[in-house]
């Protein structure tokens, strides 16, 4: 992670009944924290909180972290291409897990 470290908040954008906790960055402004703390509630049926919203998802296979320091200069990257013979192998595992 380098000199910036994760730090992070649990917020439950749910009900105290029907809890749905999200992790949020300590590094943003108050200003921002509060913003995202009352917009996040508003958007609450586009996340996935169980695997019976997204069917088929094998974690094992698919995690991503979308890590952001404010500030910093976004980058975009070429397309990442899999050798073929790689993408072959990939693809039976994913067939394997469906």
């Amino acid at each position: 992670m380098g000199a910036c470290k994760r730090r992070l908040e649990l917020i439950n954008v749910g009900t105290k009944q029907d809890k749905r906790e999200m992790k949020i960055s300590m590094l943003i402004t108050a200003n921002m924290r509060n913003e995202l703390v009352a917009f996040l509630p508003e958007y609450i049926d586009v996340f996935a909180w169980s695997y019976v919203d997204i069917p088929n998802l094998d974690t094992e296979i698919i995690v991503r972290e979308l890590l952001l320091i404010e500030g910093c200069k976004l980058i975009k990257r070429k397309l990442w291409r899999i050798r073929p013979d790689i993408l072959i192998k990939v693809k039976e595992e994913v067939k394997k897990k469906q």
